[in-house]
């Protein structure tokens, strides 16, 4: 008797466990079609129809059901197919559209942030903020969030230069050159660049210096042109750098000088000038201005190269050819003879062919 309830009682828990495991199967089940998307409903959907055409699967329905015959499946099967094929198309083109509303919404959206931005800014700038005012002056000029205005650009950029902002005096020099919101005006330009390169600004300080230099908006007068260029050249300007070891190197200016010329050109080089480097180079090869060097003779002329600059990459290709400052590597002159005629150097184009041969 107790024997017979012990197996009762086995039997009934292990009933319990088969229900409650069943139960939580189709629980699982249930959760995991939720979680499973329409696109992969429907492919099995598509699937279980497809088999229903297969001759095999026909012929088990017939035997199982007499009412049902081969048109009827091939009918009901194609439509399922057709059906959920069309609902997937509609599908991803209302995804599409979907997509390409939140874009615009996203567009718009940030359309009127920038929008706010520039009116909080325009108003900054009606207060007389001057740097608010060459924003706003920017915003004008490059039209962007507001239509494109070179005199609204112009008027703005002027009141922040009439208050002494340097950079606003630079703008208005370059506005008043390129004729932009204004009557190109060559005296106004100069103007207004000397004012902001008394105030210091290195890029009107080189500015000054080229128009003294070529002598066509102003009378030619070297020694000035040394003189601002050196200012700007002493503030870190890579390009005043270059062109002050350019004034050394001729004597422009300023006495003849090869130091100081190599030691202003290595200033610009070592700023990432390519023009610089490839003078760098040079100079190495040669010995002037500094001990002959044909290893940095190399570095100098690769770092040049590197930047794409057709000349220099032309020499980086001798250089491997020659095994000057590195090991001979035919492959790696040709490869840069290549890169140099790609980049429009002739002689490139017949290095490359000799290589090639």
């Amino acid at each position: 008797m107790v024997a017979r309830e012990i197996v009762i009682m086995s039997t009934l828990k292990t009933k319990t466990f088969s229900f409650f495991a069943w139960m939580f199967g189709v629980c699982f089940i249930i959760i995991a079609i939720g979680i499973i998307s329409e696109y992969l409903i429907l492919g099995l959907l598509i699937i279980a129809a497809s088999s229903l055409l297969l001759p095999p699967t026909k012929r088990w329905l017939v035997r199982k059901n007499s009412k049902i015959n081969s048109t009827l499946i091939t009918v009901v099967a194609s439509i399922v197919i057709i059906g959920s094929l069309a609902y997937l198309s509609s599908s991803e083109e209302k995804m599409e559209a979907i997509k390409l509303e939140e874009e615009e919404a996203l567009y718009q959206l940030e359309q009127m942030k920038e929008l706010e931005r520039i009116n909080s800014i325009e108003k900054l700038a009606e207060k007389g903020d001057a740097n608010a005012q060459v924003s706003i002056s920017e915003i004008y000029l490059g039209g962007r969030g507001v239509p494109q205005d070179y005199e609204k650009a112009f008027n703005w950029n002027l009141k922040a230069a009439d208050q002494g902002l340097a950079e606003a005096q630079f703008n208005t020099a370059s506005m008043y050159f390129e004729g932009k919101g204004v009557s190109q005006d060559y005296e106004e330009g100069f103007n207004w660049t000397l004012k902001a390169a008394n105030q210091g600004l290195a890029e009107a300080q080189y500015l000054l210096a080229m128009l003294y230099s070529q002598g066509k908006l102003i009378p030619q007068d070297d020694e000035k042109a040394f003189s601002w260029n050196l200012k700007a050249a002493n503030q870190g300007l890579a390009e005043a750098q270059l062109n002050a070891s350019n004034m050394y190197f001729k004597g422009k200016g300023v006495p003849q000088d090869d130091e100081k010329a190599f030691s202003w050109n290595l200033k610009a080089a070592n700023q990432g000038l390519a023009e610089a480097q490839l003078n760098a180079s040079s100079m190495y090869f040669e010995g002037r201005g500094v001990s002959q060097d044909d290893k940095k003779t190399f570095d100098w002329s690769l770092k040049a190269a590197n930047q794409g600059l057709a000349e220099a990459q032309l020499m980086t290709a001798g250089y491997y050819g020659n095994g000057i400052g590195v090991a001979k590597d035919y492959d790696q002159a040709t490869s840069w003879f290549l890169k140099a005629c790609n980049n429009g150097s002739q002689k490139g184009c017949e290095g490359y062919k000799i290589m090639s041969q």
